[in-house]
């Protein structure tokens, strides 16, 4: 019998903590409600991006008084004032060091602080960015992978399977309004991209609502377990479901404690942090 430490574990890796303000360089519609954000400038050096579900820290003014209440960099981790600013959460769609350029998807709405931002900011305009403080490393030897989520997680599941080894095999099934907002995702050939279309109905997970996979019933032969990982989404966007990922030999909860541990790491939360972290139990 193999024992349990010989085997692949997903693993929470952490990186220092930067504040810094970037610039919003350009915008651009990817589908009709998913917005792409490139931001950049001059300070953008020292920025890491190693880890598909990390996510950065958008800090807005006080919608009521106007007032910035910026973080202050304090080592390898950031102080937060009080009151705290809002914020809002994204995942890294891309960073290209060379060109000095971090993407974020946004998902269009009517209403919403970052939504509102994304559309209407003027080009040039400057945002305080907190992160990214850390992700969930998931080794190669995982070689069966699956994913499910809404345009919420899309980010984060398009940028994982792009990042996949081309041998690895699974699932992406990602639930989104219809056929206009499916995106081309680079996943490799073993890895079965399923879209599934909510049209007019509400939001619910779609392993839940459609059946796809079932994967809290069902187990892999090997006896595989499955883990779970966060999706990056503002506070508007309500994330209904997460990537999973699964693989030989691995400890169904590691991630999840060793987040919980590491919680105290990252410094103060701010409000949607916390919420945030209530949403992806």
């Amino acid at each position: 019998m193999t024992d349990i430490t010989d085997r692949p574990q997903a693993e929470l890796r952490g990186f220092p903590i930067r504040i810094r303000e970037l610039t919003l360089l350009r915008r651009e519609l990817v589908t009709p409600l998913m917005l792409r954000v490139t931001l950049g400038g001059p300070e953008h050096v020292g920025f890491e991006s190693h880890i598909a579900d990390e996510h950065i820290k958008l800090i807005f003014p006080d919608p009521e008084t106007g007032e910035l209440n910026v973080p202050t960099q304090n080592g390898d981790v950031i102080d937060w004032p009080r009151p705290l600013p809002p914020t809002r959460d994204y995942t890294v769609r891309r960073y290209d060091p060379g060109a000095g350029e971090v993407d974020i998807d946004v998902v269009v709405h009517t209403v919403g602080l970052a939504s509102t931002w994304a559309q209407q900011a003027p080009i040039g305009s400057r945002i305080p960015v907190a992160g990214p403080p850390r992700g969930i490393h998931i080794p190669d030897e995982f070689t069966w992978q699956a994913y499910f989520g809404d345009e919420t997680a899309l980010p984060a599941i398009a940028r994982r399977v792009a990042e996949l080894p081309r041998s690895t095999r699974g699932y992406a099934v990602i639930e989104v309004q219809n056929a206009a907002e499916e995106q081309p995702l680079d996943a490799p050939e073993g890895v079965e991209v399923r879209w599934l279309h909510r049209a007019d109905r509400p939001r619910q997970a779609p392993v839940r609502r459609h059946g796809v996979l079932a994967p809290r019933r069902r187990r892999r032969r090997d006896g595989a377990p499955r883990h779970r990982a966060r999706a990056q989404a503002p506070l508007e966007d309500r994330p209904l479901t997460r990537p999973w990922w699964a693989g030989p030999g691995s400890q169904p909860r590691a991630a999840h404690q060793a987040r919980r541990r590491s919680s105290a790491a990252s410094g103060p939360r701010t409000p949607s942090s916390r919420r945030r972290s209530r949403r992806n139990r």
